[in-house]
């Protein structure tokens, strides 16, 4: 709701993009992550946490066998 109220805000944009990072929803943070990138270019924080999230993407996931 607060994101549909306020597309930009950054720290509504912040905040998802952690929370689903934190909930193993990479994807998801990503997308907020991104849009955060665009409106803050500048921010080496943001420009981090969407090189952190891209490369969590990238890496593939170990796959456990049961024996």
């Amino acid at each position: 709701e607060g994101l549909a109220k306020h597309p930009d805000n950054r720290e509504i944009l912040l905040g998802l993009s952690i929370f689903y990072r934190d909930i193993g929803e990479t994807s998801a943070a990503l997308e907020f992550a991104e849009k955060l990138s665009r409106i803050a270019p500048n921010d080496p924080a943001v420009a981090n946490l969407v090189k952190e999230l891209r490369g969590q993407l990238n890496t593939p996931k170990a796959i456990v066998l049961d024996t």
